[in-house]
């Protein structure tokens, strides 16, 4: 079920949006990862627009395990940013909830 529900709301995104560029992930602090000025998604070269959590746990096994198969899933289509499979780093930190998440950046629209 949660994968369906993932596949679902990116291909919602894909009808709603596309053409655009988009990268799976997962992270215990999704604010942080979207905004941090050393890796944050806001501050990358590829200019992201947006974060969409796709999946909330308490524990990192899911999640990561759902970047991979999403990843997996859509590795190959154009717009694609994944270079490596996912689910590579996860931790056994049980402490906080984990995210899976998706960015992207739309190119149906010129920007404002």
């Amino acid at each position: 079920m949660v994968l369906k529900h993932a596949v679902q709301v990116v291909e919602t995104l894909f009808e709603s949006f596309a053409p655009m560029i988009f990268k799976f992930g997962f992270s215990r602090d999704p604010k942080i990862r979207w905004e941090n000025r050393r890796y944050g998604y806001l501050h990358e070269r590829d200019r992201w627009e947006r974060m969409v959590v796709l999946y909330l746990s308490p524990e990192p096994w899911s999640p990561a395990m759902l970047e991979a198969a999403l990843i997996d899933r859509y590795d190959g289509q154009p717009g694609c940013r994944n270079i490596r499979k996912g689910g590579d780093s996860v931790g056994h930190d049980t402490s906080a909830a984990y995210v899976t998440y998706m960015v992207y950046r739309s190119f149906k629209h010129k920007p404002a």
